[in-house]
């Protein structure tokens, strides 16, 4: 018999990704959420009729903000890049998320005539080095993008290589 280990990774058995590229010849399936994680989201959008994004930063970060005040979704950090949008949050529940998401999305598409690329990517973050890494993350997206630091390509993940 073995002993529990109380001190677990949080969704261990299950899968964390999901969305984006990932989906491309798979069949549907359930997206990863918890109501007591965080989340990693990634919108990308086609920009190649709309333009960049960043143009945009001001009024897409008014609807973000607006609408999870409305939906209860806790937003911890985001990045407005070129061509995607970068979201650390947290949603009590997975209606709250599926109507914030769906309004956001919805809203950024038509006021800004916006096609979205791909349904969006999503990762679960465990609280502490996971979430301050994705957290991190982001905030090197911004820089990033304002010039502040050198851009370097980022290497693909296990799941897109498993391809």
């Amino acid at each position: 018999m073995r002993q529990l280990n109380f001190n677990s990774k949080v969704v261990s058995n299950t899968r964390r990704e999901f969305g984006g590229e990932l989906l491309k010849s798979r069949r549907k399936s359930i997206r990863p959420l918890s109501s007591k994680h965080s989340l990693h989201l990634v919108l990308k959008a086609d920009t190649n009729q709309s333009g960049s994004l960043r143009k945009l930063h001001n009024q897409i970060s008014t609807l973000v903000k607006k609408y999870s005040i409305k939906f209860g979704v806790k937003v911890f950090k985001y990045a407005i890049c070129g061509n995607h949008i970068h979201i650390v949050l947290h949603t009590p529940h997975r209606l709250q998320y599926r109507a914030w998401i769906r309004t956001v999305t919805g809203r950024i598409a038509i006021q800004f005539k916006i096609k979205w690329r791909h349904r969006p990517w999503s990762r679960v973050l465990s609280w502490g080095r996971d979430f301050k890494t994705a957290v991190k993350y982001v905030l090197q997206n911004i820089l990033e993008y304002e010039g502040v630091i050198e851009y370097r390509p980022r290497l693909k993940s296990r799941a897109h290589n498993k391809n």
